[in-house]
């Protein structure tokens, strides 16, 4: 059969077939390269990293503790300014020396069964140290991390 019989589709002719198989790859690969250039952001919000250099958390339940009460509140302009040895009030529920015995100060004051009824958030929901401008949003945020 030769390229010019009649009624002859593209694919019966398999050198046809190849050569407009190439052209269109190189089409399809040639658009992909250009483009505009990646610009870097800077990074607005850099992650909070903890100073913490105590022993390690002892088991899960502190850990999480750790992760999701103690480095939100650790720091001094929240409860980090008081409850520590090195602050003025009991508990001592963010001592930065030893997670663990934060993580036994601060048991008695959470409710994890139902956080919102725990003294943690009774006392920043009626205004001791709240953060916030609004003290139900230092209860509702205190009882999130709980």
């Amino acid at each position: 059969m030769t390229m010019n019989t009649p009624g002859a589709s593209v694919i019966d002719h398999p050198a046809r077939l190849q050569l407009i198989t190439i052209v269109l790859l190189y089409f399809f690969l040639s658009a992909c390269g250009g483009g505009a250039a990646t610009e870097e952001l800077p990074v607005i919000n850099p992650p909070a990293i903890s100073e913490y250099t105590g022993p390690p958390p002892a088991t899960a339940e502190v850990q999480s503790f750790k992760i999701n009460v103690w480095d939100n509140l650790k720091s001094t302009d929240r409860c980090g300014a008081c409850h520590t040895p090195e602050g003025t009030q009991s508990p001592m529920f963010v001592r930065q020396d030893d997670v663990n015995l934060a993580y036994s100060e601060a048991t008695p004051y959470a409710n994890l069964a139902s956080p919102s009824e725990s003294t943690l958030v009774s006392k920043v929901g009626g205004g001791h140290n709240c953060w916030e401008a609004s003290e139900t949003a230092c209860a509702d945020i205190m009882t999130t991390w709980i």
